[in-house]
């Protein structure tokens, strides 16, 4: 099987901002999902996954890009699981992001740690305070610079670290074995594995998101349709028709829509019933996990459906919660108060969140999961 994940920077141009997360990104059996936001409806949305979504504070609306720096947002870091202990005590981050097996945090001063397994020194960034966003893929990582170029390192066997050359870029997505990114005209590129065709991305210059599944992609464009190419076994790359959307969000073999009018549309593997979301308008955010899914309401409160082995589909009652997160076999939630939920496979601990009420944002990986913690007089140490 193949992953990925991501992050983005720049707000593109037009109307739109877009705001990304991806979740684990994992080839044995993993998942992986995103969500991106545009900034034209009405509602305020409070999203924040895996791989990275930076909030403006707990009740603020959607500011920042993927793991771009937020204003608000800067603060220790703290996590728990398998793979998730620093070198060094880290303070003043903006931004984090949660790979396999190895993670990624972004610094107020635009230079990069990573920590976690390492065989391919995708754990080792390069040197530089010249970085705004972060993404970590399974075996390598991808960094969005200052000047809009991109940069790569780990893992490189099919040229997936190996970004093209530009300085046009305004998102960045890191799959297992392939990368996309988003440019400022608009226009997507693919590099990296491409049997499937994941790699070769579709002509035009009217994209405003891009969401990374497992061997295949899914992108919004700016009327608010959606393009799906990669690997199609289950229909998953073949999204319904409809100019109605602002949200999207890839897994294993399934994906996840978001509409204009709060409901949610599903498609591909169903054999759980994760492709056959529940009735209603009320939505807010999605997340995708390997085979369940998990969504947001207007009234704060979550629901999930699919697979519900571990009770990783049962999210616990409630209506203050403002962000979601769906890995492979566990879910979190953040609250309003700042605090951490979770529920589902608990390996590692991984759904045993530390205690705590100052909590920002969150992202969650297969076996670790990472947390922002705001600026205090202790920082916390991972």
């Amino acid at each position: 099987m193949h992953h990925e994940g991501g992050t983005d920077q720049k707000v593109p141009p037009a109307t739109y901002l877009t705001v990304s997360s991806s979740l684990l990104i994992c080839e044995n059996g993993g998942v992986e999902f995103k969500i991106f936001l545009r900034e034209k409806m009405q509602r305020t949305f409070f999203v924040t996954f895996l791989l990275f979504v930076l909030l403006n504070g707990i009740n603020s609306p959607l500011q920042a890009t993927g793991a771009a720096p937020a204003p608000g947002v800067n603060g220790s870091i703290r996590g728990w699981g398998n793979q998730v202990t620093p070198n060094e005590e880290l303070t003043d981050i903006v931004a984090i992001a949660a790979g396999d097996a190895h993670s990624l945090a972004l610094k107020t001063d635009g230079s990069i740690v990573g920590w976690g397994r390492d065989h391919y020194s995708q754990a080792n960034p390069p040197a530089g305070n010249d970085y705004v966003a972060i993404a970590a893929g399974r075996y390598h990582s991808l960094v969005l610079k200052t000047d809009g170029s991109a940069f790569g390192w780990g893992r490189d066997d099919y040229g997936e670290a190996s970004p093209p050359a530009g300085n046009d870029y305004v998102a960045v997505a890191a799959d297992g074995l392939h990368s996309l990114a988003l440019k400022t005209d608009g226009s997507i590129v693919g590099w990296g594995y491409d049997y499937y065709g994941q790699a070769s991305t579709p002509a035009g210059n009217d994209y405003v998101a891009i969401a990374a599944g497992v061997g295949y992609s899914l992108a919004l464009k700016t009327d608010g349709s959606i393009v799906g190419w990669g690997s199609n076994r289950h229909g998953q790359a073949s999204p319904p028709a409809g100019n109605d959307y602002v949200a999207i969000a890839a897994g294993v073999s399934h994906s996840l829509a978001l509409k204009t009018d709060g409901s949610i549309v599903g498609w591909g593997l169903d054999i759980h019933g994760m492709a056959s979301p529940p009735a209603g308008n009320d939505y807010v955010a999605i997340a995708a996990g390997r085979l369940h899914n998990l969504a947001l309401k207007t009234d704060g409160s979550i629901v999930g459906w699919g697979y519900d082995g571990y009770g990783v589909a049962s999210p616990p009652a409630g209506n203050d919660y403002v962000a979601i997160a769906a890995s492979v076999s566990h879910s979190l939630a953040l609250k309003t108060d700042g605090s951490i939920v979770g529920w589902g496979r608990d390996d590692y601990g991984v759904a045993s969140p530390p205690a705590g009420n100052d909590y920002v944002a969150i992202a969650a990986g297969r076996h670790h999961n990472l947390a922002i913690k705001k600026n205090t007089a202790h920082p916390v140490n991972a």
